[in-house]
């Protein structure tokens, strides 16, 4: 499965958790694809909620703090 598919698939799940405000496709430090979950405010709760890996993807929480549209 791509990575394309994998976030096509898993996606709105990710996007169901509270505090979860998107969701993409970004890279490691060590330059492989991963699934990146945008959250506002990183908290212990968010981190046990969302998985650390889905599909033999890993995916990492990325603090932006408040969206909002322009």
């Amino acid at each position: 499965m791509t990575i394309e598919e994998m976030m096509e698939k898993h996606g709105s799940e990710l996007m169901e958790i509270k505090g979860v405000v998107g969701v993409g496709i970004g890279e490691s430090d060590e330059g492989a694809l991963q699934i990146e979950g945008y959250v506002d405010k990183k908290t212990p709760e968010l981190e046990k909620e969302i998985p650390s890996m889905i599909d033999g993807y890993s995916v990492e929480i990325v603090e932006t703090g408040e969206i909002t549209a322009q």
